[in-house]
């Protein structure tokens, strides 16, 4: 009995060994997004309005009027908005929004850019698409290129990592998307 088990463990050792060990990937966990109801956002001393995701919340911010945060707190993503009055002073915030942009360049795969114009509502502006594993993929601005100008950018509350965080990335690009098509100024 002895001998047969011992002859059955070095077979075992033998073929065992015979198969080379392949680790598996690295996984992700599932992650669920929220769903896309929208409702208008109008608070009455900013000069805009725009429809917002019902499962976001939007908090103000002490050091600016007008400038706020769009918080998906189950993605754990936000949408900072910064809203600034034109006071010939157009040229330095474009100058401002595209720096801002393009400080992503170095960590950036690639830097694409939406333009958006809407002369009947008088909404111009460019999204920032950024590629790449950098602190945050979307960036936009827009105004009426007489009195008001608003940026946004979209940032996950994690490391940088486009593999895992690509499905929250995305879902906060068709939010700013909506927000810049639903914009409208007061």
């Amino acid at each position: 009995m002895k001998k047969s088990l011992k002859f059955y463990g070095i077979i075992l050792i033998l073929f065992g060994c015979n198969e080379a060990y392949t680790p598996k990937p690295t996984g992700y966990f599932r992650i669920s997004l929220p769903d896309t109801i929208y409702q208008e956002y109008n608070n009455q001393p900013c000069p805009y309005t725009f429809e917002y995701n019902q499962s976001a919340t939007i908090t103000a911010k002490q050091s600016q009027p007008c400038w706020e945060d769009i918080e998906f707190k189950s993605i754990h993503g936000v949408i900072q908005l910064t809203y600034k009055p034109v006071k010939s002073n157009l040229d330095t915030l474009l100058r401002d929004a595209k720096e801002f942009a393009f400080k992503h360049g170095v960590k950036a795969d690639g830097i694409a850019e939406t333009i958006y114009v809407d002369t009947t509502r008088r909404v111009f502006g460019i999204l920032y698409e950024i590629y790449g594993n950098t602190a945050t993929n979307y960036q936009f601005f827009v105004t009426d290129s007489t009195k008001h100008f608003l940026r946004g950018t979209a940032y996950v509350h994690s490391q940088p990592n486009i593999d895992s965080t690509g499905p929250v990335t995305h879902f906060l690009g068709q939010e700013i998307r909506h927000i810049v098509e639903t914009l409208r100024w007061k």
